[in-house]
């Protein structure tokens, strides 16, 4: 039979429901086993009142079951689920509930079905009825601080907030600057603080005392932030999977954790995956109106690149590369950006002028292309990749850009005698055994491996997986027999130099001798093929009148020599005139 029966779905849902909440706790079977029970009693019509009670109560002290439970009843997205299913069943969970910790948990699991549901007003009254139940339950106090920042009632969300033993000290700390405005009291003939431009008296007189709303910036984006981390379901895993790509590392904690201190993150969940504007629709009905029409303009900015034209009392006048478009953007507290740098970043309304929100990060010269590519296409998970990229430690290869890694070899003949003749056939001798020489360039060679025999063994040394590679294949296909008794191959760690490469030479160097090394230097790199050109070479950059500034702002990267210093360094003046600029 093609048709299955309403039993078999039924035991299929199951199925599915049990994986999913033995994934939820990590594989704890006992865990997992009390998470089902309590779905099994919350979910059938006729469990006994004292039963839905007992779980009720069980929930409210056990966070882990407490939350295995919503997320399954909320169906991981409450749209995509049965919204009217959900809400009877919290309806049922209210009317049992009797005692104080019953009545919390219940409002509080309503709360969170309406909020899912995007009936942020009702959600917030199921929670003032689950405060006054009981105030300091530590789930409770984290949404009710939430809900009053959202509001605009910084003093409330400060109040409750600090009441936990481990609260998001970066939200806190943003939202406590808001709790006790500071400066002269605005008389009713006053402009009014909002920046509406009438006065006081006409617009926000006897109502909140709020910030003017071009201060109140750094704010709403929290807000959007702390919606993205609360809302759960599928906001959370995209926030985890955007994590993941900013990570340096994804399989470590510690990186991951490193990556979550970052906002482009949150910033592309929120802009290129389509969360502000869900923010904006969820929680609008809670923001103060001015704050939600802001929000509202501020869905139909894009990122783009922009550069640094002049700074001025006013903020920083910057250029949008895409368009040409020129504006001022407001810098609250500073900026650093120096004239002819370049960032990524959004602009938006502030009510005022504009500001920079949510994440900026800078942009090499020749990179542009590529980053707006990346904003054009509303590549999120790229825009993560790259901004990890500029987290990197460098990345030292040989030269011939293969990754360093320590490769070492030993091998056993059947005949010496025989094998000798090969090396010496293959190899170029040295003191102590063979090389492989490989000419980079006309009249420059590089040692790409090293030989050594002893009896009947031999052992190999190189610097790149791919010229052991090349060595071992050779080896084999001119001496049968060969055996490969142990082979080791240890990556350079992050940020290491390799052995063999110093950073500076451990003996001094005739000053004739550094002047000659770092004149062949600079004949290569002006020739060489250079990333932060856009892969184009010095030469070819500087006959380009557009591409021009890009190999001057480069330039400028570069260290003034030093003649006592043990480091050998390009010197830009000289670069910059053999360029002929």
């Amino acid at each position: 039979s093609i048709a299955s029966g309403p039993e078999q779905w039924a035991t299929r849902a199951r199925v599915q429901r049990t994986h999913r909440v033995f994934d939820a706790v990590d594989g704890d079977p006992d865990a997992a086993k009390a998470a089902l029970r309590a779905l099994d009693t919350l979910t059938d019509e006729t469990a006994p009142t004292e039963g839905v009670r007992a779980v009720l109560r069980e929930m409210r002290g056990d966070p882990v079951r407490c939350g295995v439970v919503i997320d399954e009843v909320l169906d991981v997205d409450l749209e995509h689920g049965d919204v009217e299913a959900a809400r009877a069943l919290v309806e049922r969970l209210v009317a049992v509930a009797v005692r104080p910790v019953e009545k919390a948990c219940a409002h509080w699991f309503a709360a969170l079905v309406e909020e899912r549901a995007g009936s942020a007003l009702a959600a917030d009254a199921h929670l003032h009825l689950a405060s006054l139940e009981n105030p300091e339950w530590g789930p409770l106090v984290d949404r009710a601080g939430w809900y009053a920042s959202d509001r605009g009632d910084a003093a409330a969300a400060v109040r409750w907030w600090r009441q936990l033993e481990a609260p998001d000290h970066h939200e806190l700390a943003t939202v406590a600057r808001y709790a006790q405005r500071s400066g002269p009291k605005v008389g009713r003939n006053d402009p009014c603080w909002c920046g509406s431009g009438r006065k006081f008296k006409s617009c926000h007189q006897g109502r909140s005392d709020q910030p003017a709303l071009p201060d109140r910036v750094e704010w709403l984006w929290a807000k959007a932030a702390g919606y993205l981390l609360r809302r759960g379901g599928e906001a959370g895993d995209d926030l985890y999977e955007l994590t993941m790509a900013r990570a340096l590392d994804p399989d470590d904690t510690d990186s991951a954790a490193d990556a979550m201190s970052d906002p482009i993150e949150f910033d592309t969940a929120l802009v290129e995956y389509g969360w502000f504007e869900r923010f904006v629709q969820d929680r609008g009905p809670l923001l103060p109106d001015d704050e939600a029409l802001l929000a509202a303009s501020w869905a139909l900015i894009d990122r783009t690149v922009y550069e640094i034209d002049d700074t001025g009392p006013d903020g920083l006048v910057v250029r949008d590369l895409r368009t040409g478009d020129r504006l001022t953007v407001a810098t609250p507290g500073g900026s650093r950006l120096p004239v002819g740098s370049r960032v990524c970043a959004r602009a938006v309304p502030d009510g005022r002028g504009h500001q920079f929100v949510g994440a900026q990060f800078p942009v090499a010269p020749g990179r542009e292309q590529q980053v707006l590519d990346l904003c054009d296409e509303a590549d999120a998970e790229g825009l993560c990749d790259y901004v990890a990229a500029l987290h990197a430690p460098p990345r030292i290869t040989t030269r011939e850009h293969e990754d360093i890694v320590e490769c070492t070899a030993t091998m056993t003949v059947p005949d010496p005698a025989d094998a000798r003749r090969v090396l010496d056939t293959l190899y170029e001798p040295d003191d102590n055994g063979w090389v492989e020489l490989h000419e980079i360039e006309p009249g420059e060679r590089i040692v790409r491996a090293t030989l050594r025999l002893a009896g009947s063994q031999i052992s190999v040394t190189t610097n790149a997986a791919e010229r052991m590679d090349r060595v071992r294949t050779t080896l084999t296909a001119h001496l049968p027999g060969l055996v490969v008794v142990e082979a080791t191959r240890t990556p350079l760690p992050p940020g290491a130099m390799p052995p063999g490469l110093p950073m500076a030479s451990p003996q001094p160097i005739p000053v004739e001798a550094r002047d000659e090394i770092v004149a062949m230097l600079e004949a290569r790199w002006l020739d060489d093929s250079v990333p932060a050109l856009g892969g184009i070479t010095p030469r070819q950059a500087a006959a380009d009148p557009p591409r021009r500034d890009d190999v001057l702002r480069l330039l400028a990267t570069f260290p003034t020599p030093d003649p006592t210093s043990p480091f050998m360094t390009m010197d830009p003046r000289r670069l910059r005139t053999a360029l002929g600029l």
